[in-house]
């Protein structure tokens, strides 16, 4: 089984290559950021004006700072934090952010998110980027299980979506990032700009 910290616990790292366009010098948000392994990736690797996160598990926070932040003393930067809290009560509406990010594939959350974010008129355009894992290489029960459970969500997002006329699309990458389970296999990205 997969370690604390590696895929599939959290975003395979490389995907978020193929959405530069909406995280290069652009201020981002992880929605459900977990310990932050994502963020401390984009700090290291992608040139974002300000990262954020969310997370509604303490443990994880606590956790994070020690095995994710602790290691990477030089980050003190006051332009990327971690903050303790309910994604559903989150304001948005004051939320300076450029771009945002999900993956907890929990359909009504991000429905209620899309639903909130596109209730505002902003100033500037937003990006809400969805994640899902949508295959893998591993063939174990537990991961044809896992995608048989989240195949039927993920279509019911984008029925969804295409009811509510949003446009969006779809950028499909393939990841390899270990042997254990899900750790390889192909990860798909939904891109609303609002």
């Amino acid at each position: 089984m997969p370690e604390f910290g590696e895929t599939p616990y959290r975003t395979p790292l490389s995907v978020m290559y193929d959405v530069k366009e909406y995280i290069e010098n652009k201020k981002f948000m992880d929605l459900g950021c977990g310990c932050g392994h994502l963020l401390l990736f984009l700090y290291s690797n992608f040139n974002c004006t300000k990262l954020k996160g969310i997370t509604e598990d303490q443990r994880k926070t606590k956790r994070g700072r020690n095995h994710v932040w602790q290691p990477n003393k030089n980050i003190g930067n006051k332009n990327l934090n971690i903050q303790y809290g309910d994604i559903k009560q989150y304001n948005f509406e004051i939320c300076d952010m450029d771009t945002y990010y999900i993956w907890i594939e929990k359909p009504q959350l991000e429905i209620d998110i899309i639903k909130t974010i596109k209730s505002y008129n902003y100033e500037f355009k937003k990006t809400l980027i969805i994640s899902y894992n949508t295959n893998t290489r591993c063939k174990c029960s537990k991961c044809r299980a896992y995608l048989s459970y989240l195949h039927p969500k993920f279509n019911n997002l984008l029925k969804w979506l295409d009811s509510e006329q949003i446009i969006y699309k779809i950028k499909t990458s393939t990841y390899d990032e270990g042997i254990k389970c899900r750790q390889a296999g192909q990860w798909s990205l939904i891109i609303i700009t609002f």
